[in-house]
């Protein structure tokens, strides 16, 4: 029996994985969120969470290194303690960036740190990673509240260990420098303007300017985009610039 098409304007969901258990990572998972009316799925919703959370809704506890795959996507759990205990990233393992003949294209091979203008979902008959013809092989990684541009979710169940060892995950996770992290929320305004206002009043009088100006900049880019009136996202974010502006990088990985 066929399925029913999707009423227009509605996008079908085959699954949702979720950070950790807050209720910014997955209190809308539920089919009763609190303080909210229910909410109906037109069929049974595939949930995935941490084995270790308590993630309202969850049907599917994974944990570190298990891999899924929710409609096309095929996604690995890389465990994230420290906003809490069982926090997960969600590494996309067969994405692939198109090569484009376009004027201007090319960027990330002459090193621009710039978001590639395509992504896209490379074909895969096995359950794991490849590439696509028409494409390369590209790193995207679903941070949650371990990383945020500029900075990082607060550690409710961890310690500044935790977050060292998260965003070495991260580097370990990532072999090229434009990686696409997708953060679970956009702060990026408000965190950069925090770094260039810590500068100003400690060390930008007696530190070469460079990494001054790299705040800055960025802050500057991402003010401009969310005064728009389409308010352009400042998300996702390259690996390259958050290990230039994201101070909970180890710089000398």
């Amino acid at each position: 029996e066929e399925e029913d098409e999707p009423e227009p304007g509605l996008v079908p969901v085959a699954g949702l994985p979720t950070v950790s258990s807050r209720a910014g990572g997955s209190g809308g998972s539920s089919t009763r969120a609190r303080g909210r009316a229910e909410l109906y799925f037109a069929h049974p919703l595939r949930v995935y969470a941490g084995a270790e959370e308590e993630a309202p809704g969850c049907t599917h506890p994974v944990r570190h290194g298990e891999q899924f795959q929710v409609g096309a996507l095929y996604l690995e759990a890389l465990a994230a303690p420290g906003h809490t205990v069982g926090s997960l990233m969600f590494k996309l393992a067969n994405a692939v960036s198109h090569v484009d003949d376009r004027p201007g294209a090319g960027k990330q091979a002459r090193g621009d740190d710039s978001v590639p203008d395509v992504c896209d979902v490379g074909q895969d008959t096995g359950g794991g990673s490849s590439s696509s013809s028409s494409g390369l092989p590209m790193d995207v990684l679903f941070t949650g509240d371990t990383l945020f541009s500029g900075g990082c979710g607060a550690q409710f169940e961890g310690c500044d260990l935790d977050v060292e060892h998260c965003f070495a995950t991260m580097l370990a996770e990532c072999s090229l420098p434009e990686a696409l992290l997708f953060p679970g929320h956009e702060y990026t305004c408000h965190l950069l303007d925090g770094r260039v206002k810590d500068a100003i009043d400690t060390w930008a009088a007696v530190e070469p300017p460079g990494q001054f100006l790299a705040y800055c900049g960025a802050y500057y880019v991402a003010a401009h985009r969310r005064t728009l009136r389409d308010k352009v996202p400042t998300v996702p974010v390259t690996l390259t610039s958050e290990r230039l502006l994201n101070p909970h990088f180890d710089r000398g990985l």
